[in-house]
C-alpha cells in the first residue's frame, strides 16, 4: 500500500536472500506475451521470446549488485526462465544479459563476459540448451567493440556469446563490428 511514487524508489533495488517477486513479470507475461503467442499461433507461426536483464542506476537502496557476482545472477535468472517453463508452458530463445550497461554503476565488458560464462553453465545445466545469449547491449554503437573487447579478456566468454547487440542512439563503425562478429563466430 505504498504510493506510485515511492514503488518507483524501489524498481531496481536488490537485497541479498530477499524472495524473488514475480508479480509484475506474471502481469507481463499474461497480458503481453501470452496473447501475442496465442495470436501468432492461430497464424501458424511462433513466438521467439527474448528476455532482457535491466539493472540500471538508482537511488535505491539494496545491499547486492548483481554484475558483482555473475553466479547469483544466473540463479536469478534462471528463476524466471524456470517460471516461465513451468507456469506458462513458454520456453526462453533468448536471453539479453544487460540493457544499456552505460546507464549501470557495475556492468562493465568483464562483468558481462563473467555473467556470459555463468549463464551459459546455468541454461545447459538447467535444461535450456538453446537460448542464445545477446551482448553487450550498449547505448552507443561506438562502445560495441570496446566492451566487446574486454569480455573477451574472460576465458569461454566469446563461446558463450550468440549475437552482439548495441544501440543506435550514436552511431558507430558498424564494418568493423560486423567483421569483429564475423571473425568470433
Amino acid at each position: 500500500q505504498i504510493s506510485y511514487t515511492e514503488l518507483g524508489s524501489h524498481w531496481y533495488e536488490k537485497q541479498s536472500g530477499a524472495p524473488f517477486q514475480y508479480a509484475e513479470f506474471d502481469y507481463n507475461v499474461e497480458t503481453w506475451l501470452l496473447p501475442m503467442k496465442q495470436l501468432l499461433e492461430a497464424k501458424g507461426e511462433r513466438l521467439y521470446v527474448s528476455l532482457i536483464g535491466v539493472d540500471f542506476n538508482s537511488s535505491s537502496p539494496g545491499n547486492f549488485e548483481f554484475a558483482l557476482n555473475a553466479a547469483a545472477y544466473a540463479n536469478f535468472i534462471k528463476a524466471y526462465a524456470t517460471r516461465l517453463k513451468t507456469k506458462y508452458g513458454v520456453t526462453l530463445d533468448a536471453f539479453e544479459i544487460t540493457c544499456e550497461p552505460e546507464n549501470t554503476r557495475y556492468w562493465r565488458g568483464k562483468e558481462i563476459g563473467k555473467a556470459a560464462v555463468a549463464l551459459d553453465g546455468m541454461f545447459k545445466g538447467a535444461g535450456f540448451a538453446n537460448v542464445k545469449l545477446i551482448a553487450p547491449s550498449v547505448t552507443f554503437a561506438y562502445n560495441a567493440l570496446p566492451y566487446m573487447n574486454e569480455v573477451s579478456t574472460i576465458p569461454g566468454a566469446i563461446q558463450a556469446l550468440d549475437t552482439i547487440a548495441y544501440h543506435r542512439y550514436n552511431p558507430g563503425d558498424y564494418a568493423a563490428i560486423s567483421a569483429y562478429a564475423k571473425a568470433n563466430g
